[in-house]
């Protein structure tokens, strides 16, 4: 991540719009000086602050990241590539403006070839966070799978046990499904996200850090189905 690309980039931005520094800090609710810092790549703004230049400007949060225009893809099955970009936007998680905390980035990434995963860790000596934005089953329409439910459960392995760290959706085998309404995993899985700010992990070093996802799926038959997705980080904690 290039801080003083998206400096220019959001300078850029600004004068295309013509607006002044205190204009376009009002729009965002920020103060020019927090403007005039991103813009002189001395920082770059937090997640919720990224999300808004986007929305206000109607620009994709990946050109802000990558310092420039991108012609947007839609045909989802080319887009193989990293998606690192997108993805360190939700690394800044607890990023202050103003802080001089520095942040290390890794990616996450499946080793189960089954599923995509898009997402991203990062920490500082003080911090650490995950984000993971997207997991996409690659498998759907060779299975033609449905499934009423699903949760997905994040996990690091240690020594001694395995200690979750977040949870997303639930099954409840008490609740009555309307199993008419069954869905692809791919479709179950579309919103599902993870947001883990200030992360305790057990481990030293992150990249030792044996992390993987549980994703239980509830069929038509009423059987619970677990999928393991094993994840793997490149980069290492200082």
């Amino acid at each position: 991540m290039n801080q003083e690309k998206i400096g220019k980039f959001i300078l850029q931005l600004r004068k295309k719009n013509n607006l002044t520094q205190n204009n376009f800090a009002k729009k965002l609710n920020v103060t020019a000086q927090a403007v005039s810092k991103w813009e002189n790549g001395r920082g770059i703004p937090d997640i919720e602050i990224i999300r808004k230049i986007s929305k206000e400007f109607n620009v994709d949060i990946e050109s802000i990241l990558n310092g420039e225009e991108k012609k947007k893809n839609r045909n989802k099955k080319v887009m193989l590539i990293p998606i690192s970009l997108i993805l360190i936007i939700f690394l800044i998680i607890g990023f202050v403006i103003f802080s001089h905390t520095d942040f290390e980035f890794s990616n996450l990434k499946s080793t189960n070839e089954e599923f995509n995963i898009k997402g991203v860790a990062a920490y500082s000596k003080d911090k650490k966070s995950i984000y993971i934005s997207e997991i996409e089953y690659l498998n759907d329409k060779r299975t033609n799978e449905k499934y009423t439910v699903a949760e997905c459960i994040l996990y690091e392995r240690n020594k001694k046990r395995d200690n979750k760290i977040s949870q997303c959706g639930e099954i409840d085998t008490s609740k009555k499904y309307d199993y008419k309404e069954a869905k692809s995993l791919s479709e179950l899985l579309k919103d599902i996200e993870f947001s883990i700010d200030d992360y305790n992990s057990t481990c030293k070093n992150l990249k030792a850090s044996s992390l993987y996802i549980n994703i239980n799926v509830l069929d038509t038959n009423k059987k619970i189905i677990t999928y393991k997705i094993p994840l793997e980080l490149s980069g290492k904690c200082n």
